[in-house]
């Protein structure tokens, strides 16, 4: 995890206090995703990329977990990308 004085902080603290794990891996072809693994939850994000996309890419997933958790494999479909897209820009505009 990052440390405490990275501007990531408040986010990775969301993704804690639900009990995701975060971490931050070379992805090749992805920002990142969230999955539910034998009843743990995880976040990758790619560490290829900058501040704002890993800022974008983290709260893109964290909608996913809000609006999908019930059923981890609604997190998958294509369609939902739009939805969690709105919801990232919504909250980091709440966020400044």
């Amino acid at each position: 995890m990052k440390t405490s004085k990275d501007p990531l902080q408040p986010l990775l603290s969301l993704f804690l206090a639900r009990g995701i794990e975060v971490v931050f891996t070379p992805l090749h072809c992805s920002h990142g995703g969230i999955t539910c693994y034998k009843g743990r939850w995880f976040c990758l994000i790619s560490s290829f990329d900058n501040l704002e996309t890993q800022k974008f890419t983290l709260c893109h997933e964290m909608n996913h977990f809000l609006y999908h958790q019930q059923d981890p494999r609604a997190i998958n479909d294509e369609s939902l990308e739009a939805e969690a897209d709105q919801g990232a820009r919504f909250t980091l505009a709440r966020m400044g």
